[in-house]
């Protein structure tokens, strides 16, 4: 049985949800987003102090326990810029796996 107009309903509704579904998707971005600006903000100022911290017991007389507090906070950013970039990486080997792109 042929009802009128069904093929425009089902079109009209795989538009809809198409829609839907970008409108969806650019909300998680803009999310994931925010989150990471603010994890960088928290991560920045946090360093910031400890630094700040290791820099005071410097000038207060404890000089191994200021060097390492800012040697060992150093070394963690730079332990977290690695994990990052190899993060990355793969993540970019992994796509380009899933997603060759045809010779020039």
């Amino acid at each position: 049985m042929l009802v009128p107009g069904a093929a425009d309903r089902i079109l009209k509704l795989a538009e809809t949800q198409t829609a839907h579904r970008i409108d969806m998707e650019s909300t998680v971005i803009r999310g994931d987003s925010k989150r990471s600006y603010l994890g960088l903000i928290a991560g920045f100022a946090l360093s910031t102090m400890v630094i700040a911290g290791g820099i005071y017991l410097i000038a207060i007389g404890h000089d191994w326990a200021g060097v390492g507090l800012v040697g060992l906070n150093l070394t963690g950013l730079a332990a977290v810029f690695v994990y990052g970039s190899r993060i990355r990486q793969a993540a970019l080997r992994r796509e380009m796996t899933q997603h060759p792109h045809p010779p020039a």
